[in-house]
């Protein structure tokens, strides 16, 4: 089972007034379902039952007539702000699953190594590039945008300069690896909010 992906709900106050009618734990489980995590993983990862889930994402909401599915169109300033904190959010999951392959793979595999980050990075940014693709906001397909307006190739390269320099232990390739994807996204984010007040 996939680690839950980390988030400061507390980041999120801004985006929970627009729903004063869920209660905290209806909010953070929806944003989780949102993001690409499964009902079996939020019932495992918050120690609750999967039919309480259900009933949460499917009934609870239903009745205080909170739409999952249909969002009212975001303003720009919001669209602008929720794309850079889900991004966000994600490279959390990013950073841990590369850990991970830090810690227990050969690095010495390099073709292997550098296919199976290709991979995972892009499998991470497809379920939140389909999410945005969804939602209502000034830029239709949104994610389509987001995706095409990343330079991951130069990123990625970024990325595998870190990994496969032997004199930065684990802990450091994280926080440059870290760095590196946090200014990727600003510049990203640049384009998106220029894009957004055209």
């Amino acid at each position: 089972m996939n680690q839950l992906p980390i988030i400061d709900f507390k980041g999120l106050v801004s985006l929970k007034k627009l729903f004063p009618e869920l209660t905290t734990s209806q909010f953070e489980i929806t944003i989780l379902f949102c993001i690409g995590v499964s009902i079996k993983e939020i019932s495992h990862y918050r120690s609750i039952s999967y039919s309480c889930v259900d009933n949460t994402l499917n009934t609870d909401l239903t009745l205080h007539n909170v739409k999952v599915t249909k969002l009212d169109q975001l303003s720009p300033k919001m669209t602008a702000s929720y794309i850079q904190s889900i991004v966000w959010y994600h490279s959390r999951g990013k950073l841990q699953e590369l850990r991970s392959i830090l810690l227990t793979d050969d690095l010495n595999e390099i073709k292997q190594i550098k296919i199976r980050i290709t991979n995972m990075l892009e499998h991470r940014t497809s379920s939140y590039i389909r999410y945005f693709n969804s939602l209502d906001t000034p830029i239709k397909n949104i994610g389509n945008w987001y995706q095409s307006n990343f330079d991951f190739e130069n990123f990625l390269n970024s990325v595998f300069e870190v990994v496969f320099t032997p004199a930065l232990s684990v802990d450091e390739k994280i926080r440059n690896i870290s760095d590196i994807m946090e200014k990727y996204q600003n510049i990203t984010n640049q384009k998106l909010l220029i894009e957004l007040n055209k």
